[in-house]
């Protein structure tokens, strides 16, 4: 009965911590080339360079970038939880 008990305890536990809602794919613009953004963040794949991002746009660049949004958001990527680059015009 304890070991029924302690089983059932950790896998609520375990389960409560459980992978949030997955984010949306990256579309690309046909004509620019640019990855469309959503205001949740998109995963992007294959990872692209950051020629392919927006201006104004918070980017993971994790050798290339797989993540971006279009705001800081929480400053850190939704998938490595690194913190996010902000492009900006140079």
């Amino acid at each position: 009965m304890k070991r029924s008990c302690a089983a059932l305890i950790f896998l609520v536990l375990v389960g409560c911590g459980g992978p949030t809602k997955p984010l949306p794919l990256a579309t690309v613009e046909a004509d620019t080339g640019m990855v469309r953004l959503r205001a949740e963040g998109v995963k992007i794949e294959p990872s692209t360079t950051p020629e392919h991002i927006p201006l104004g746009a918070w980017y993971c660049k994790m050798k290339r970038v797989h993540y971006a949004r279009p705001d800081r958001g929480n400053g850190h990527c939704e998938i490595c939880q690194m913190q996010l680059t902000h492009k900006e015009e140079k």
